[in-house]
């Protein structure tokens, strides 16, 4: 029974402490939040609170639980209250019982609180929504520029001045237009001397801050605007009141800045400035900030007010201006006059065509005001070409040795639309003529951008063929004339140079007529120029989207064997076919080897490019007989591999049979194979081996791989009369001519002590190294020293391992600094030690 009444006790009091009542839940209770002129933060949890009374800004139907705090306000002003939601609502009392001062949902201000008064700060929520929350709270003291006419003045505005604003504790002294509605506007005041006629920049504000400038304290408002922005047509000497507002939850700190900027001199058309002689480029500085509007242009609103500046010129020649470098979306627009006609107007960079020589234009350059800036554009007038029509055409001679052609297109007008242009843009072209010398292709390189080039029969005649960035036309017809057309958007017109050559059609461009490779087996150079080539077919391994250009060669296969291409230019492509229109024997990019191919066989070899691509090339071919022992069952055997013997081998005989533990699968490995039977219980050590090729080691043909490594290195733990598998192997690239040592050491066991029969000293070494070693009973060695890569550096002569003690330097002067392996070789007893020269 006392047992019962004990666990029953303890629940209770469990509920009890788990729903513990807050102790805030009373104004009576109210906790203190000390030290309000700085940020404080309060934590907000809801554990058993009730509802103490209904704010005038909650909703009565609610259950509204609420806690309590207390402050002192620590000077006259207000407080912020953030870290709320539309949810929360706090409210403000002189005392508990007493009169609410507020009541407000989310964040914001209580203003009007005087200096050292307590205040009764309640928080509250409806049941449903309470949670743990963080409320902020902050006192500020009003601004000592809260009114217009303490407004604090800002010094000479003739240079940039920066300011910093905080209008957090301020009060709405006025309402103007461009205020949000029905908003509580912080304002705070500047004032400022106009230190000459002209305009203002405010800039640093944010989009949600008011700018307003005022004639005087209770004066005429002058202009407002949020953000960035101008105040214009000021007068010298006059003082200016500026007031910054904006609403509650928006106030905060900001960094303005100020600058006061003089009417330009050419702020008209009749003061426009004069730029001189454009037919060399003029680089153009201006500044429109101190500028005012003196007409909307075609290109402008009329909703929106342009700072302009003016300037004229007098065209030296017939022919364009192209002006560059323009800010943003400033606008450009030409008159004929001042009050005259407007013959252009464009956003950004300028073309104008058809100007008339010594006739004299106005340029009118604006911006919207929040994009007025000190700004510097390029200007140059060129004449018009002589070839800018087709019948002016200019004729180029010469094709057959590559000509060069420098060119203009700020010096053309559009005379067509080709058909790779876009016809909404104004394609500006030059025409040229020529004479083709014999039946072939035409390349031209060198082209500037996307620039479009178009090819035609004749002055208004048929367009053969249009192309950007270059161009390759085929198939043209000896002593025929052709018209070329060059042509640049008029945003990209420039300065170019394009070369030309014309190549005659290759001897060798179908199949039917491939040149003869004799004595493939030997390597044969292949000289070729696919500038002269047409498409014949597509294999498999091109895009056909591409047009691929292809020249066409033939031999006979002296035996059965491989044929290896080597010396390709880029991802040209090879394929290899076994007749005209027959079937495709094997096709890749760049380097590689066609394999398994029959003797006496006739073979047509197809080397191809895309037209971009095409060009003078030269490439390497050999055949390659079959060997025996390209395949592991065909493996020559090793007789005596207890007897260290050097083994000459040349992979580029090879192809590949398998892929090992070592090797890159994305290369392709050629191989070859050797089998031994292992004579004894040991190792077989590989030397001498070339460091990019691999040697690996299996059990049986299509069994199990039991090492691999590149270079040179052992295999280790074979075992007596054991038959084994050498496959020697390298990369497409790297397959060469090539020789490696081989032999098989009995493996024997160390007695006590024996781990210091050989010593190496010092390590790491300056120009000498000293070997030390007991001989241990055997007779005669050799050493052998490797560098990093696997090269042989130094080889003793073979040497009396018979004194008790050796001591043997080698002199390391000359070497070049890194690890070096020596290897000590005896008949029972192989040593390798790793050193390092320093530098």
């Amino acid at each position: 029974m006392k047992c019962l009444m004990t666990i029953g006790l303890l629940a209770v009091f469990l509920i009890n402490n788990s729903f513990a009542q807050n102790s805030n839940d009373l104004c009576s209770n109210a906790i203190l939040i000390d030290s309000i002129q700085n940020r404080q933060s309060v934590s907000i949890a809801f554990n058993s609170t009730t509802q103490s009374l209904i704010a005038s800004c909650e909703d009565s139907s609610n259950v509204n639980w609420d806690l309590w705090y207390s402050f002192v306000m620590p000077f006259d002003g207000q407080i912020r209250l953030t870290g709320l939601s539309t949810v929360n609502k706090t409210s403000l009392y002189e005392s508990c019982g007493g009169q609410e001062l507020s009541c407000m949902a989310a964040n914001g201000f209580i203003k009007g609180l005087i200096g050292g008064n307590t205040y009764l700060l309640r928080y509250g929520t409806a049941s449903q929504f309470s949670g743990n929350n963080t409320l902020f709270i902050q006192a500020f003291r009003p601004p000592s520029n809260d009114e217009c006419s303490a407004a604090i003045a800002i010094a000479d505005i003739s240079q940039k001045q920066n300011i910093q604003v905080d209008n957090r504790g301020a009060s709405e002294s006025l309402e103007i237009g461009c205020d949000p509605a029905n908003q509580d506007n912080f304002d705070i005041w500047y004032r400022f001397d106009m230190p000459y006629d002209g305009n203002v920049k405010v800039s640093g504000s944010s989009g949600s801050h008011k700018l307003a400038l005022f004639d005087a304290c209770g004066g005429n408002e002058i202009s407002c605007f949020s953000s960035t922005g101008f105040f214009l047509d000021l007068n010298a000497n006059q003082t200016y009141f500026l007031r910054f507002a904006s609403n509650s939850s928006s106030a905060g700190t900001s960094n303005l800045s100020l600058q006061a900027f003089a009417p330009p001199p050419n702020d008209s058309c009749s003061g426009a400035i004069s730029l001189g002689d454009l037919s060399s480029p003029i680089n153009l500085d201006l500044d429109n900030r101190g500028a005012s509007e003196s007409l909307n242009a075609s290109c402008e609103s009329s909703r929106f007010e342009y700072l302009d500046l003016w300037y004229e010129f007098e065209m030296p020649f017939d022919g364009n201006v192209k002006i560059t470098g323009v800010f943003g979306v400033n606008r450009l627009t030409l008159y004929d006059g001042c009050g005259g006609n407007e013959l252009a107007c464009n956003t950004g960079l300028s073309f104008w065509q058809g100007l008339d020589s010594g006739q004299v234009y106005l340029i009118r350059y604006s911006s919207l005001r929040s994009q007025a800036i000190n700004d510097q554009i390029n200007i140059l007038a060129a004449p018009t070409a002589s070839n800018d029509e087709c019948t002016n055409a200019t004729f180029i001679d010469s094709l057959e040795l590559g000509i060069t052609i420098s060119l203009d297109t700020r010096s053309a007008s559009e005379s067509l639309d080709a058909s790779c242009e876009t016809a909404s843009e104004e394609n500006l072209d030059l025409w040229y003529e020529f004479v083709m010398p014999f039946f072939g292709n035409i390349k031209i390189t060198g082209v500037f951008g996307v620039n479009r080039l178009a090819l035609f029969d004749a002055c208004g005649g048929n367009e053969l063929e249009c192309s950007q960035s270059g161009a390759f036309f085929e198939n043209l017809t000896s002593g025929q004339r052709y018209l070329l057309r060059y042509s640049a958007i008029s945003q990209q017109s420039n300065f170019d140079q394009i070369t030309l050559q014309a190549v005659p059609t290759g001897l060798n461009d179908e199949c039917i007529d491939a040149f003869l490779i004799p004595d493939i087996d030997q390597e044969q150079i292949i000289s070729l120029d696919t500038r002269a080539a047409s498409e014949s077919l597509d294999s498999s391994c091109e895009t056909d989207t591409d047009e691929n250009l292809d020249l066409w060669y033939r031999f006979t296969m002296p035996f059965d064997g491989l044929l290896k291409v080597s010396g390709v230019f880029g991802v040209n492509k090879l394929a290899l076919f076994d007749s005209c229109g027959g079937n495709e024997v094997a096709c890749f990019a760049g380097n590689g080897v066609f394999y398994n191919l029959s003797s006496g066989q006739v073979y047509f070899l197809r080397y191809a490019t895309t037209r971009q691509m095409a060009n003078v090339d030269d490439f390497f071919v050999q055949a390659f007989i079959n060997l025996p022992h390209d395949l592991c069952e065909n493996a020559i055997e090793i007789e005596r591999p207890d007897s260290a013997q050097y083994i000459l081998t040349d992979t580029r005989e090879a192809s590949q049979s398998l892929i090992s533990s070592c090797e890159d699968s994305s290369f392709s490995q050629q191989d070859l194979w050797y089998r031994f039977s292992m004579p004894f219980d040991g190792k077989v050590f590989i030397r001498d081996g070339n460091n990019a090729h691999n040697f690996s080691l299996w059990d049986s043909c299509g069994g199990n791989e039991i090492s691999c490594f590149s270079g040179f290195g052992e295999f280790s733990g074979l075992a007596d009369s054991t038959e084994y598998w050498l496959r020697y192997a390298s990369p497409f690239g790297n397959a060469t001519l090539d020789s490696f040592e081989v032999e098989a050491v009995m493996s024997v066991g160390l007695g006590e002590g024996q781990e210091d029969f050989f010593k190496l000293y010092p390590n790491p070494a300056d120009d000498m190294i000293i070997i030390s070693w007991a001989s241990q009973g055997f007779s005669e060695g050799l050493l052998t020293i490797y560098d990093s890569q696997g090269r042989k550096v130094w080889m003793s002569k073979k040497i009396s391992l018979n004194p008790a003690r050796i001591q043997k330097e080698i002199q390391l002067n000359g070497w070049k600094s890194g690890i070096y392996y020596l290897h000590l070789y005896t008949p029972d007893y192989i040593k390798t030690s790793i050193f390092i020269k320093k530098d």
